[in-house]
């Protein structure tokens, strides 16, 4: 699961795929989650493929890892936050109002 959207950063660098890399609920204290944005979707696909053993040259900088920006947020405490909770969370904040699920 993902959203897709263009979203330009502080730094005028604009994403358009953005995915939840963890999510960490403190016990009655913060739920914290973690968010990799993408500059497109295969930035994520070149991950996924490097993870499955696909690309075997990449130590020898033949091929570079995508550029990502990693953030992180804490909505209000939530003892039962789920990934599709954190999605959700994500879709009411005004840089992914109308984000498409992907």
């Amino acid at each position: 699961m993902a959203l897709k959207k263009k979203v330009t950063a502080k730094n005028g660098i604009v994403t358009e795929y953005h995915r939840i890399a963890m999510i960490s609920v403190e016990v009655n204290q913060q739920n914290t989650i973690l968010l990799y944005s993408y500059l497109s979707e295969d930035g994520r696909q070149i991950e996924k493929d490097y993870a499955e053993g696909k690309y075997k040259d990449i130590d020898s900088g033949l091929i570079s890892f995508p550029y990502y920006d990693a953030q992180y947020l804490h909505p209000d405490y939530d003892g039962t936050m789920t990934i599709v909770k954190a999605y959700e969370y994500l879709k009411t904040l005004p840089e992914f109002e109308g984000a498409e699920n992907v």
